[in-house]
């Protein structure tokens, strides 16, 4: 009984006892994701992104913004998917095979997860890595199929290539492809110049700057030139009068209204903003009076972007992993400043938000073959579809069969629970959002001892 647990201790003996940990639970992590990566996605997001692919094999990627339904991303994530769905569509003849599409295109997800990790393991020691192990968030979002990955490791290259490599250049070229992944992260861009202006390292900020700009015309021009009306209204202008969705604290007026969305105000769409301004505007005019010093700006970022997502008016869960690597360097940097809650906070919101969250709503419809709202389109989808399509062709696991034992089961709960979704929805985004201002304020509380000129 004891043949096992010897081998394991010597073997790390052999090894920095850190570094043992780190390849065993990376391992682990990575033999989980390739596992569990053709399984299922998203099929409502994924019959958009096939479109593109279609759109590109028929026309030419640059197209997509002209041609596609819906193209609500910057460039990025359409180079990624559609490159890698060709890709299996080569590779899988003539018929699609659901199960390698899902791999392949859950490549670029997975050795994100892997660099982050050891990025965060490198730079910083295992004790900061763990904590990126540790949360849920990125193995949902694997999953689940969303490109927010990509945006957390770019973040966390342009805070290294601009901190432990001194290259500010590559740090604006990071920086820049995170935006050109998901837009909302420029609103950190402020505080990096603030903080490089204050200092007096003007050479530093204008070398940011330019890989920044440069990045962004490669990326951009080429799709923008093609037809520059369908490239700013669908990346940019779509997401400005969406109603408020998912997590967001605005998407409350929804719920209550039971989504009878014809019922609410015309000014719900865009309440959000002078919130968001006001605060956002507050936030920054304090946290740019600290001392110029890498931890103030790890702790503004952070800041920041929890606050930019929890203030939102597209609640979508995945955002939460933007943050999380500078997350997983205060939690140890910072240690003896973050309380219990702080880290049950940490470990709950993207539970809340990524399992809790989509039980209450699809996976309760699914069960009683109800309807789910989705917000983009202004309209009402058979639950039991989008969640069963969104696994279909897995190779060892059949979502139909879950959904189909808990309709034999469990029925009355599940009724209940659709016929109150509006209600468990409502909570689920209260909970949520008090998950994130707690944990800004508490951050904003560190930056007051540690940062702060008095």
């Amino acid at each position: 009984m004891t043949v096992i647990p010897s081998k394991i201790g010597a073997i790390a003996k052999g090894l920095n006892r850190h570094r043992f940990y780190f390849i065993l639970i990376n391992t682990i992590a990575v033999a989980v994701m390739l596992f569990s990566a053709p399984v299922s996605w998203n099929i409502y997001d994924i019959r958009y992104f096939e479109e593109w692919a279609t759109i590109a094999n028929r026309y030419n990627i640059l197209y997509i913004y002209k041609y596609a339904t819906k193209a609500a991303y910057p460039p990025v994530p359409i180079i990624t998917f559609v490159s890698l769905y060709d890709l299996a569509i080569f590779l899988g003849g003539e018929e699609l095979n659901p199960a390698l599409a899902r791999l392949l295109t859950k490549l670029p997800l997975i050795i994100s997860f892997v660099l982050i990790g050891y990025i965060l393991y490198r730079h910083y020691g295992w004790k900061t890595a763990r904590w990126w192990y540790l949360s849920y968030a990125s193995y949902s979002t694997i999953f689940s199929y969303q490109f927010d990955l990509l945006v957390a490791l770019f973040l966390l290259l342009s805070y290294v290539f601009m901190f432990e490599k001194k290259s500010m250049i590559l740090s604006g070229v990071m920086f820049s492809l995170a935006v050109l992944t998901k837009p909302l992260p420029i609103v950190v861009l402020p505080l990096i110049i603030i903080f490089y202006a204050g200092e007096g390292k003007k050479r530093e900020l204008y070398e940011f700057l330019y890989g920044s700009f440069i990045t962004g015309i490669v990326v951009t021009l080429p799709f923008f030139i093609i037809s520059p009306y369908d490239f700013l209204s669908k990346a940019i202008l779509f997401h400005s009068y969406r109603l408020p969705q998912e997590l967001s604290p605005y998407a409350l007026p929804l719920y209550f209204s039971k989504y009878h969305y014809n019922t609410l105000p015309e000014w719900i769409p865009v309440l959000w903003l002078p919130v968001f301004i006001a605060l956002y505007i507050t936030v920054l005019a304090y946290l740019i009076k600290g001392r110029y010093l890498r931890k103030c700006l790890l702790l503004s970022i952070s800041i920041v972007l929890l606050l930019s997502i929890a203030i939102n008016k597209v609640g979508n869960n995945p955002y939460y992993i933007w943050v999380l690597p500078f997350l997983s360097i205060i939690l140890e940097e910072m240690r003896r400043d973050i309380d219990n809650k702080f880290i049950v906070a940490y470990l709950i919101a993207p539970i809340i938000s990524m399992l809790v969250y989509p039980f209450f709503t699809l996976f309760t419809a699914a069960v009683v073959d109800g309807y789910v709202f989705i917000v983009e389109d202004l309209k009402f989808y058979n639950a039991f579809d989008l969640f069963t399509e969104s696994f279909r062709g897995a190779p060892y696991f059949n979502g139909y069969q879950w959904v189909m034992f808990c309709r034999t089961y469990l029925f009355p709960l599940f009724s209940m629970l659709y016929k109150y979704m509006w209600l468990t929805a409502a909570i689920t985004a209260v909970v949520y959002t008090i998950f994130l201002l707690y944990m800004i304020l508490k951050m904003t509380m560190i930056y007051s001892n540690k940062c702060s000129i008095r």
